[in-house]
């Protein structure tokens, strides 16, 4: 086939000749008779079949295929032998065929000298590539057209980026276009608006062509226009890479937002500058609530302070009140006491039964009136006074407060305590008040026919210690078994004396030492009270002397 890529010419244009009338055209031919031409025909067929990264190859005037370099073989997939004399229409594809585009390019390159275009094609093997090709007529020496040559490349690769990247352009449009709870905006480095989503739209009121080309900075406030304050955003995003922004912003009717934003620069490969793009979203709603909670909160801590301030002057009436009690009030309690007393000893026995009876209610209503003012001052100093906790030895506190108190050591009951006693962390003095309070009522609230028998002891829970004053009392029933801690309760009030004060300090006391307090009981099966505490390391006891 080295003759049929000859040495005709590739022409821009089309050279007309004239012909005489009457006088037939003959069929031109694409090749050069003699020897004249043998050079540059031997150039040709080596250029042509050495490129193997384009396809070239030629048709006659009709579209037939004349010639097929090594490139067209490589690309379409036939040889030589399959292509020459077929047409050129079964490279292009069905629908192109049936539009008839191979015969339109051929038509526009008799006219205009050539024709290009980008376009799918077909392999052999029926696969599609995309082409950059162009039709170029021949003509011989004599100037007339003598067929097409066309050169082709696979510009695939190309199209599928192509392809890719107008896929995700309109992916981003999209995503863009359907975000409607952010508004996104990207403006040039001055500041100029270049795009504006839907979601900007509804949060400032604008349509895109209201705002394109204007400066951002006319979505911020009258007073932070004048402090610089976009300016200052763009420069800070580029000094860090990005600025965090919640400030108010303002709508095309005049109304402010308050917006949280994140404000970033657009650098191209080069990390040269090309604009901004911002991402906001209105939280006006967040800051009023944030506004109202501040407020509120404000007023709140001026509430307290104001119910501090008056209970703090509460406190000190109290005080002074508990004063007048432990003063004041108990001084006449006692002379009263005193003086029934003194009457009954010295005139009792001229006195008439019911005189008698008269003076002794007397001194047992002051008694009981000044152990129920002691009572309360006891409760009143454990709530009110620091407590400094350390370790204690319960078998040292329990042998100090029976040495105390003899008549817990009485010949009617029975006290058992096992010994050795758990050491606990606690406040000494409390700890003594509670156990005295425990074991005057166990030996108290027992039935008359009964003699009184209590027990003490400790078990280690976890890291704390219970401490466990058990009796054989009347017991508690469960409806009141929490009502007994509480001030002035009183179960028995007609059979057994008291003032409703001492559980009200057990638990106190103990709640202040870290602890807390409880009771197991049963009507007529008597009680178990405990008191837990946290654990001590033993304390070191003291020797007995002899």
């Amino acid at each position: 086939m080295i003759g049929r890529y000859g040495s005709s010419k590739l022409k821009r244009g089309r050279e007309k000749t004239k012909q005489p009338k009457g006088v037939a055209q003959a069929q031109p031919h694409c090749t050069s008779p003699g020897n004249r031409h043998q050079e540059s025909e031997q150039w040709y067929r080596l250029i042509v079949e050495n490129v193997r990264d384009f396809a070239i190859f030629s048709a006659d005037l009709k579209g037939f295929i004349t010639s097929w370099n090594p490139g067209a073989e490589r690309f379409f997939g036939y040889n030589e032998r399959e292509i020459l004399g077929k047409p050129m229409d079964i490279l292009y594809v069905e629908e192109d065929r049936a539009s008839g585009v191979a015969e339109r390019e051929r038509s526009q390159a008799a006219e205009k000298g050539y024709s290009e275009d980008e376009r799918w094609h077909l392999r052999k093997d029926g696969s599609r590539f995309f082409v950059f090709g162009m039709v170029n007529a021949m003509y011989d020496d004599r100037g007339q057209q003598c067929g097409f040559i066309k050169i082709a490349r696979d510009i695939t690769p190309r199209k599928d980026l192509q392809n890719r990247l107008t896929a995700s352009e309109e992916l981003h449009r999209l995503i863009l276009e359907n975000i409607q709870d952010f508004a996104i905006l990207t403006f040039d480095q001055q500041g100029a608006i270049l795009t504006w989503n839907p979601g900007a739209r509804r949060t400032f009121g604008y349509d895109e062509e209201e705002v394109r080309g204007k400066k951002v900075g006319f979505l911020y406030t009258p007073e932070d226009q004048a402090r610089g304050l976009p300016e200052r955003d763009m420069a800070q995003a580029i000094q860090r890479g990005v600025q965090a922004i919640e400030q108010w912003r303002v709508r095309k009717d005049g109304s402010r937002l308050f917006i949280t934003s994140v404000l970033r620069p657009i650098l191209d490969e080069g990390r040269n500058l090309r604009g901004f793009t911002e991402v906001s979203r209105d939280i006006t709603a967040r800051q009023q609530l944030q506004s109202s909670l501040e407020r509120a909160r404000e007023d709140l801590e001026q509430k307290v302070a104001e119910r501090t301030a008056s209970l703090t002057e509460a406190v000190h009436e109290l005080e002074a009140f508990s004063y007048s009690l432990s003063h004041d009030l108990r001084a006449p309690l006692r002379a009263m006491q005193g003086f029934s007393e003194v009457v009954l000893r010295r005139y009792g026995g001229g006195l008439p039964k019911e005189g008698h009876e008269l003076l002794e209610r007397i001194a047992s209503s002051a008694k009981r009136l000044d152990g129920l003012i002691k009572d309360a001052l006891s409760y009143h100093r454990v709530a009110r006074e620091p407590l400094r906790v350390q370790p204690v030895d319960l078998d040292r506190l329990l042998s100090a407060i029976l040495a105390e108190q003899p008549e817990l050591f009485a010949d009617d009951h029975t006290l058992e305590i096992e010994h050795p006693l758990l050491n606990v962390i606690g406040h000494e003095p409390s700890l003594t008040q509670c156990l005295f309070n425990l074991l005057g009522n166990a030996l108290r609230f027992v039935a008359p026919d009964r003699r009184p028998r209590v027990r003490i002891r400790t078990e280690p829970i976890g890291d704390q210690v219970r401490i466990w004053v058990e009796d054989n009392g009347i017991g508690i029933p469960a409806q009141d078994q929490d009502r007994i801690w509480k001030m002035f309760i009183r179960l028995n009030p007609e059979q057994y004396s008291g003032t409703g004060i001492g559980l009200a300090i057990v638990r106190k006391a103990v709640e202040r030492m870290g602890g807390s307090a409880g009771v197991e009981s049963e009507p007529g099966a008597g009680s178990k009270f405990w008191l837990q505490l946290p654990a001590a390391e033993p304390v070191a006891r003291a020797e007995t002397a002899g």
